[in-house]
């Protein structure tokens, strides 16, 4: 069997999967949809000194929603940048102690 019958395959797989991807994406909408339209209501929110806003409670989620994120996001930045200083670190200790074993005669 020639290799592009392969290739054929191997994209009908990807343009199914592609699909499944925006079924999911349009049901996470719509529950989303729902959900803003069913909470549509005013809630307060009260601040420090007696300041007070009326605001939509799917507004609220959302910020809240927002908020977590960016600080889920700021956490797993730190980390992967501290992930990539020691793989960088280890890179050139292997780099230079392979260099070294270059060098040295044996025995």
């Amino acid at each position: 069997m020639p290799p592009f019958f392969c290739l054929r395959d191997m994209r009908r797989e990807i343009e199914g999967m592609q699909a499944v991807v925006w079924i999911l994406r349009l049901a996470v909408f719509f529950v989303l949809l729902g959900l803003a339209i069913k909470n549509t209501s005013m809630v307060t929110v009260q601040f420090f000194f007696g300041a007070a806003w009326q605001l939509p409670l799917v507004f609220v989620m959302l910020t809240c929603f927002a908020a977590g994120s960016l600080v889920g996001l700021t956490a797993a930045a730190g980390v992967a940048l501290r992930q990539r200083r020691d793989i960088g670190r280890l890179r050139r200790e292997a780099k230079s102690s392979a260099a070294g074993e270059a060098r040295r005669p044996r025995a």
